[in-house]
């Protein structure tokens, strides 16, 4: 969600309709409110427990992506990104503090990594998976419906864990 959004969130607004300063704008927000989200998320986090957190986040973003998709007002547009910002960037930072909480001392530092590493696999497939939705020209609900799933991928992943570790 976070690379695919990132790649191709003005590319997709401008075809939607929006102007170029607006589609930039939207990047723009996405990015900006996420910092802020992941400040609240991870005070959230000490509070209800990661888990919980981290799961709503992605469910709050994959619907604030999936309602993007139906278009609206600028404002309504920027409210959506900032509310998908916040919940894709804060989850995909958050989730790496909470792998480390499955790992003793000495294996920290590998675990993360290995989280790290499956989530690059993201990190390549999310534009490409971008560029040729675009290249399709499907509906832009269908689009960022895609992405969506996503959220909903990863709140379900999270959900079968059995574990939940106390925050510390």
């Amino acid at each position: 969600m976070v690379y695919g959004l990132n790649t191709w969130l003005p590319t997709v607004m401008i075809e939607t309709g929006y102007g170029l300063n607006s589609s930039l704008g939207f990047l723009i927000a996405l990015q900006g409110v996420a910092v802020v989200g992941i400040l609240v998320l991870s005070n959230l986090c000490e509070k209800y427990g990661s888990k919980k957190v981290i799961i709503s986040s992605y469910i709050a973003g994959a619907i604030s992506l999936a309602l993007l998709g139906f278009g609206g007002s600028i404002f309504y547009i920027f409210i959506l990104v900032a509310i998908a910002g916040a919940a894709t960037t804060g989850s995909q930072v958050l989730i790496q503090a909470y792998v480390t909480s499955f790992y003793p001392s000495a294996m920290k530092s590998t675990g993360l990594g290995m989280a790290s590493g499956i989530g690059r696999f993201g990190g390549m497939t999310g534009p490409i998976l971008g560029g040729f939705l675009v290249s399709l020209a499907l509906p832009n609900f269908m689009n960022f419906l895609v992405f969506s799933i996503v959220g909903i991928v990863a709140a379900f992943g999270l959900s079968l864990i059995a574990v939940e570790l106390p925050s510390t």
